[in-house]
């Protein structure tokens, strides 16, 4: 009676997928910690971005409604004051 037999030394194979694990897993934890900083930046640009957003919708709320002319500045205009285009056209007519 014969007996062939083959044995094959797996050690460096299961060090080297182990290894392999290890490796992944920490390229994976790299990876999420990255997401999560970039996730991170962008929320803080979109945030100040609303937050520049509001301040100028509520700085437009506080100032006063374009009002017509006093009467004070339409004397100023007829005096040589600051003259609209619509008052120079008329000048110019009446001239």
């Amino acid at each position: 009676m014969r007996a062939v037999g083959i044995s094959q030394d797996v050690t460096e194979r299961k060090r080297a997928e182990t290894e392999f694990r290890r490796l992944h897993d920490e390229i994976e934890l790299q990876r999420m910690r990255l997401f999560k900083a970039t996730m991170t930046t962008v929320q803080d640009i979109v945030n100040n971005l609303l937050n520049g957003f509001l301040l100028v919708r509520l700085e437009g709320k506080a100032q006063p409604d374009a009002s017509p002319p006093s009467d004070a500045s339409r004397a100023r205009q007829k005096n040589g004051g600051f003259k609209s285009i619509e008052d120079l056209g008329e000048s110019r007519r009446v001239d």
